[in-house]
């Protein structure tokens, strides 16, 4: 996905960024029993990595 948006002239964040912004603060909620991951939560980390 990432290598295609690339080929359409877009600058797409790099793999380990997009494992920083999206996983990453998944997987601590749910190993921590932190707040419930929802839509609007997912959502809103995709939103702050597009909009960098």
């Amino acid at each position: 996905m990432l290598d295609r948006a690339r080929e359409r002239g877009a600058s797409p964040p790099d793999g380990l960024e997009t494992l920083d912004h999206i996983p990453a603060p998944m997987y601590i909620r749910t190993l921590f029993g932190m707040e419930s991951l929802s839509p609007a939560y997912i959502n809103a980390l995709v939103d702050c990595l597009l909009d960098r």
